[in-house]
């Protein structure tokens, strides 16, 4: 049975040591980096199922590493810092992180958030019609057999929190989906009162969307309720 391999980045050796031994205790397969510089050389030889990510280091900082990794790869990464407001949650979300957690933390709240990342990043199990082949809304497009997603015939790349966020919608067309539906089905029940990653993520598809020379503006918020993805009429 393959193991999952899981990179740590962070310039506390103290931290390092202790999330690896945890993470070996429970059979991964764990690689370190004790900065971005060094993670980046390492995605270069090794690609791992998932990055733990600290924000605060030396040489090249957590998120500059984060945009970094997102020109070439959608790897989900959980970001660590002792910064625990909502505008370093948010920021770090906006570059492209899958999850944020405050330090200090707890090893088993991390084992949990990383293996719900895992989770929602390798489910492909879309609930469909076996003759159903393609989801369309306008001229967006998701094909349920490669999980790619087309806006005018052009592929948009989307980071696994993105395209299940966007399989949720695009399954529910002209459908209001009310905050606390999307946060439990695409990060879990655990995430219902977190809207902030619901709103970043959000953007991140409009963003998309819209550079794709979209004609309509597909994705509606429904003030103190959700989002809703419209059919252009």
């Amino acid at each position: 049975m393959r193991k999952n391999n899981i990179l740590i980045v962070d310039d506390d050796p103290i931290i390092i040591k202790f999330v690896k031994a945890n993470f070996v205790a429970d059979g991964w397969l764990v690689t370190t980096a004790n900065n971005g510089q060094e993670a980046l050389r390492i995605l270069n030889q090794n690609i791992p199922d998932i990055i733990v990510l600290d924000v605060l280091m030396p040489v090249m900082d957590g998120m500059e590493t984060c945009i970094q990794i997102r020109k070439q790869s959608s790897i989900p990464i959980i970001m660590l810092s002792a910064r625990g407001s909502s505008f370093d949650k948010i920021q770090c979300l906006k570059l492209g992180a899958d999850d944020y957690l405050t330090k200090p933390f707890d090893i088993d709240e991390l084992t949990a958030r990383v293996e719900s990342v895992l989770r929602r990043a390798g489910n492909k199990n879309i609930p469909r019609n076996e003759d159903v082949k393609c989801l369309k809304c306008g001229d967006i497009s998701l094909n349920l057999d490669n999980r790619q997603v087309t806006v005018n015939k052009r592929e948009i790349k989307l980071t696994p929190i993105e395209l299940a966020l966007f399989q949720e919608l695009i399954q529910n067309p002209d459908k209001v989906l009310d905050h606390r539906y999307l946060l439990s089905k695409v990060w879990g029940p655990e995430y219902i009162q977190d809207k902030a990653y619901l709103h970043v993520f959000i953007s991140h598809l409009r963003k998309k969307i819209k550079q794709s020379n979209a004609k309509s503006e597909y994705i509606l918020t429904i003030p103190g309720i959700g989002y809703m993805l419209k059919t252009p009429r």
